[in-house]
């Protein structure tokens, strides 16, 4: 569903054409090349072309003309909605008609097109697709405290619970649709934002189970995706429509990237010449989707450890299917197989230091301190991934988060340093 706005720019060069979406509405550039009309082999140098946007409003489409123009000459910029002239090139009744919604191009001599055309940073005007809402609390919480005069610590812990969700999408079904072939190539969309669900959820099919033996599939009263073909080991989805088939209807809210409770803890303690200070950081309760290979297309490729824990005989799994050789409806849906809790506590700093000055007071500086600091040391997790910390990186949806598609984690970094005031 589009939203309001510029949703595509068209190329139309003789009968070729090239429709580009536009996510979000900028163009970067539309490439045409050796677009050979029939009977026509030897090569020529003009081009009849036109430019025009599609742009949606009102639940309907709408097209605005851009440019008409003669390639090699520079797109001649038109801002009304019929142009008719001739070509510059020659004399033989190369014309361009452009009426209302229709392009009639009338060539006496037209050869090969080796056409190249580039539209550089076209931007348009940027809307506002809809709104979210942030409620929550945050709490924070700070000590500082010495121990008779060498000994100093501190404490600072902060809490901060938030409940996100979209309440206002511009357009008629009130949904924007995150982007297909994320997971793997030619995957169904994973994420999008609904109203009155969080910002970013994942969306795909339920699972209730793995079918453990031919007994539990013969009782079972619910739709069977495979039918009479199901097998031990097959994915028991999930009718969430009541409607007695399994389909995309099927498709609901899966999981939530967003957390429900993020945490930060820091200590930091001194003792003569010594210092010494740890930070942490946590997030609690939301989801991550992690997809590390092409379960769709490649069944055959390495697959992580983790594969150890599918179905391979009654009682040996109720979350991941059995394998197959071929292309598989058990692996190959986005699902809440792909689905696990992303919950982690990080020790993101410790640092350790010795001040030089404090022990020697004859020092002619002010400060002569030596330290030594780790970063990102520990993980707690029950995460199976590489780095619960995840964000996405997908282009154009800079909203979407937790999908991991093994990404490097944060990495390990050990540092010493010296500090020198004078």
């Amino acid at each position: 569903a589009a939203v309001n706005g510029v949703v595509a720019v068209v190329v139309r060069i003789g009968h070729a054409g090239v429709r580009a979406l536009l996510l979000p509405h900028v163009l970067t550039s539309v490439v045409l090349t050796h677009v050979r009309p029939r009977g026509i082999a030897r090569p020529c140098a003009f081009v009849l072309c036109e430019v025009f946007l599609i742009v949606h409003s009102g639940g309907r489409e709408d097209r605005h003309d851009v440019a008409v123009g003669v390639g090699g000459r520079g797109l001649i910029r038109r801002d009304c909605h019929t142009h008719a002239f001739r070509s510059p090139h020659n004399g033989e009744g190369n014309v361009v008609a452009l009426a209302g919604r229709k392009i009639r191009v009338e060539v006496a001599i037209l050869r090969l097109l080796d056409v190249i055309l580039t539209l550089n940073s076209l931007r348009f005007r940027s809307v506002n697709g809809g709104n979210v809402k942030n409620t929550g609390i945050e709490v924070g919480l700070h000590w500082n405290d010495n121990i008779g005069k060498d000994f100093q610590y501190g404490a600072n812990l902060t809490l901060a619970h938030n409940k996100n969700e979209v309440t206002k999408i511009a357009n008629k079904d009130g949904i924007i649709h995150g982007s297909g072939s994320v997971l793997w190539e030619g995957a169904e969309e994973c994420f999008r934002a609904e109203v009155g669900k969080p910002i970013g959820y994942f969306y795909g099919y339920k699972s209730n189970g793995i079918f453990q033996n031919q007994e539990q599939i013969d009782n079972y009263k619910g739709p069977k995706l495979n039918g009479d073909k199901t097998q031990p080991g097959d994915v028991i989805w999930a009718d969430t429509d009541n409607s007695g088939t399994l389909d995309a209807n099927d498709r609901t809210m899966i999981g939530n990237p967003n957390p429900d409770l993020t945490m930060g803890l820091s200590l930091n303690a001194s003792w003569k010449a010594i210092d010494f200070s740890i930070t942490t950081y946590g997030a609690f309760g939301q989801q991550i989707l992690k997809c590390y290979r092409d379960f769709s297309s490649s069944p055959l490729n390495n697959y992580t450890a983790e594969i150890f824990q599918r179905w391979h005989g009654e009682g040996t799994s109720d979350k991941f299917p059995r394998l197959s050789s071929a292309s598989s409806s058990n692996w190959n849906r986005v699902s809440d197989i792909y689905i696990e809790d992303g919950d982690y506590l990080k020790i993101k700093n410790i640092t350790v230091g010795f001040d030089f000055k404090k022990a020697f007071k004859k020092l002619p500086v002010q400060q002569l301190r030596l330290y030594l600091t780790a970063q990102n040391l520990f993980t707690f997790t029950g995460y199976s991934g590489m780095d619960p910390e995840i964000g996405y990186g997908g282009d154009d949806y800079g909203w979407a988060s937790g999908i991991d598609l093994g990404y490097y984690p944060s990495a390990r970094t050990y540092m010493i340093g010296l500090n020198v005031k004078f």
